[in-house]
């Protein structure tokens, strides 16, 4: 298959990123969203590296160019040209592990990372129950 966008980052389901990330601590968690985004909701113990701002924060909180690094977004697309600037830059273990929207754990809210928020978690289920209740297309809101 060609990549007519450079080269390609490797890819991992959120599911298997989860798994990854339950078996060790020594994985760097990346999302390149918005700060607002990331106040809304986050995977809990990750890192808020703007896609924008990346350029000029990248040394200074990801110093190791060879650490595992995760990087995530609300999609996939943002993380996406995430990891191949990455990989520009030197860094060689990057893994695109999608959108948020896909992760299957519990998210925290605001600046403090590893706190999870109960409300935010009910509010997503809310949500998904009336999507489906209504004939809804199965999408997430974030």
């Amino acid at each position: 298959m060609f990549n007519l966008f450079g080269h390609s980052c490797p890819s991992m389901s959120m599911r298997d990123a989860k798994t990854e990330l339950d078996k060790t601590q020594d994985i760097h968690l990346v999302d390149v969203r918005t700060r607002e985004e990331y106040r809304e909701g986050h995977i809990p113990g990750s890192m808020h590296l703007s896609l924008d701002q990346l350029h000029w924060q990248l040394e200074k909180k990801l110093a190791d160019k060879a650490a595992r690094t995760f990087v995530y977004c609300l999609s996939g697309s943002r993380s996406s040209q995430a990891c191949r600037f990455l990989q520009r830059q030197g860094y060689n273990n990057v893994t695109n592990i999608g959108g948020i929207m896909n992760w299957p754990g519990a998210v925290s809210t605001g600046d403090h990372q590893g706190k999870r928020i109960k409300e935010w978690n009910e509010q997503q289920e809310r949500h998904k129950a009336r999507q489906s209740g209504a004939g809804g297309n199965g999408q997430h809101c974030l």
